[in-house]
């Protein structure tokens, strides 16, 4: 799969978790969206992590996109994206 989509993906699931499943967690006491979107996320993440191993990228590039993994909405900014 191409490594910008799974970026996106990445991205997408991240915003998702703390967006949407982690305040309806804690405001009405729904935790079921956690334990759906958090494995989802858990997974695209390693996937993402493995396509960043597996392409062709220079070093340094693969360590900005890898550290863009972890800040929100970074995936979707140009200067992260694979």
């Amino acid at each position: 799969m191409n490594l910008r989509r799974l970026a996106l993906i990445e991205g997408l699931t991240l915003l998702i978790l703390i967006g949407v499943a982690v305040p309806l967690k804690y405001a009405v006491h729904w935790p079921l969206g956690v334990r759906i979107i958090g494995p989802m996320h858990g997974l695209a993440f390693l996937v993402y992590c493995w396509g960043l191993i597996q392409s062709d990228l220079p070093t340094s590039q693969r360590w900005r996109c890898f550290l863009g993994a972890f800040l929100p909405g970074a995936v979707f900014s140009s200067r992260f994206r694979p």
